[in-house]
């Protein structure tokens, strides 16, 4: 189970073809859209279990359009009602549900045929996609076991009780992060926000998709943050440290609320990397570098510890508000995978 305790490390080249999925909480999942904090004095409180499909909203105030909206806007090609033709009459919700019933083969036909049934929303997160977890979990192994046992056959695994003396653990809640932050901007997707904005945002949200904060230059902006979490043990070996200032970004953190998430994708550079989350709980699914992901279509470019093997594809959905820090790198077990990736015609596009 991954919990506030976790962390995770990514690498490649694998012949295991079952997907792994990864749950961080059993427990109930409970989605609070309105902080009391910022509440009105004439809204209610509104609690949702789980997912559930919003109904469209405006763009919000930093003019970012949730896909559905610009789907729906009457001032556009109405291309639902012409997609969907005598299915036009169906609420988006209806249609969402009879979708549900059919199977990857029949959603990637459908889908080719006609863009109107790309409908952008959030959906129930059912329990039975929850309960599967299929990683192994190790407690106190030596960094020998680890390399021998999971990073050089490019296994994933969680490794438990490794951020347990993380002073982070204690303090990076929302306000302590707000008040060390100041009116310092971070990456937010496509914007740059005050870390206090974005905790408003957040959590007086009425997005399908909401925006999810990913800031590489954190440690460069709030120097204290990097002395409340160290790299564990396991991970200490990283070669790309001797590029010294020209090194690629490699660590960031993350925050975001229930629903937020990333979609799936490979991490950059080849590298491997781990994942702590402090504050929440995320939903983890994996697909091994040689099984695509259904609906991924890649191009030619190519307190627990989970470790997520170089060119293993994953998407990350947060269960809960949560605050996390990941870093990537690379060490023996993986050098010659970074330096043929590096070698590439177009490496130097793709470095980031």
């Amino acid at each position: 189970m991954l919990s506030c305790k976790s962390l995770l490390w990514k690498r490649k080249r694998t012949k295991n073809k079952t997907n792994n999925e990864l749950r961080s909480k059993t427990s109930g999942i409970k989605q609070n859209l309105i902080l009391e904090k910022y509440q009105s004095e004439d809204e209610d409180e509104e609690i949702n279990e789980g997912f559930s499909l919003k109904a469209s909203t405006p763009s919000h105030t930093h003019g970012i359009r949730p896909l559905e909206n610009f789907y729906l806007n009457s001032s556009s090609v109405n291309s639902r009602n012409t997609g969907l033709g005598n299915l036009q009459n169906l609420t988006n919700e209806l249609v969402i549900d009879i979708l549900g019933l059919l199977g990857a083969t029949h959603l990637g036909v459908l889908a080719t045929g006609r863009k109107s049934f790309y409908l952008c929303a959030n959906l129930e997160m059912k329990p039975e996609w929850l309960e599967r977890d299929n990683i192994i979990r190790k407690k106190g192994i030596s960094v020998e076991e680890f390399v021998s046992n999971f990073e050089e056959p490019n296994k994933p695994v969680l490794l438990e009780g490794c951020i347990d003396n993380w002073v982070a653990l204690q303090k990076w809640d929302r306000d302590y992060l707000v008040k060390l932050s100041g009116d310092l901007h971070f990456s937010v997707g496509p914007v740059e926000m005050k870390l206090e904005n974005y905790s408003r945002y957040s959590y007086l949200l009425r997005e399908e998709r909401p925006l999810y904060l990913f800031d590489p230059k954190f440690v460069e902006k709030v120097p204290r943050l990097s002395s409340e979490y160290e790299v564990s043990v396991y991970f200490r070996e990283d070669l790309f440290g001797l590029l010294g200032n020209e090194r690629p970004d490699y660590r960031w953190i993350i925050i975001g609320p229930a629903g937020s998430g990333s979609s799936f994708h490979i991490d950059p550079n080849s590298t491997s990397a781990w994942n702590a989350v402090i504050k929440g709980s995320k939903k983890w699914v994996m697909f091994p570098p040689d099984v695509t992901p259904p609906g991924v279509h890649p191009s030619l470019d190519g307190a627990e510890v989970i470790f997520v093997p170089n060119g293993w594809w994953h998407l990350v959905i947060n269960l809960e508000e949560s605050v996390a820090v990941t870093q990537n790198y690379v060490s023996m077990s993986n050098l010659l995978n970074v330096l043929d990736f590096l070698q590439r015609p177009n490496a130097s596009e793709l470095v980031f």
